[in-house]
């Protein structure tokens, strides 16, 4: 299961694992027609997608329980409370690859320290873009 917004720009990482992993079914998620149209016109029938439920605990619950991934990757700034919540009860590994944090989200983010660092420390891994939005991570 992937969550992302900016499909066109990651494209190369679904490529990447249809060809690692050609027996397993790949699922995108997005919130937008635009990430659903990407991955319909670039994969036709070789991935899923759907399309990601509000960040609401119940809803989640349900969404997983009906998709039943392997594992997770969200992609730079997706970084949903609940979905990381039930991921990590459920013992679904759930990685934030290409993450970025600015100065200014990071102040966001500082006004529920509790929160951000509950959901944070679910993640598996954190793989940032650069050493800036490490250093804010951590």
């Amino acid at each position: 299961m992937f969550q992302w917004e900016n499909l066109e720009q990651q494209l190369f990482l679904i490529d990447a694992l249809i060809k690692a992993y050609p027996n397993h079914k790949i699922l995108v998620t997005s919130t937008t027609p635009t990430g659903s149209k990407a991955v319909s016109e670039q994969y036709q029938n070789k991935i899923l997608h759907y399309y990601f439920p509000f960040d609401i605990a119940f809803i989640v619950k349900h969404y997983l329980k009906k998709i039943q991934p392997d594992l997770c990757l969200l992609l730079e700034t997706e970084i949903w409370p609940n979905l990381i919540h039930t991921l990590y009860k459920n013992n679904i590994p759930t990685l934030l690859v290409n993450a970025r944090l600015s100065e200014r989200s990071l102040k966001r983010y500082q006004k529920f320290t509790t929160l951000t660092t509950h959901t944070l420390n679910k993640l598996s891994v954190i793989a940032t873009q650069n050493q800036n939005s490490a250093e804010r991570f951590y």
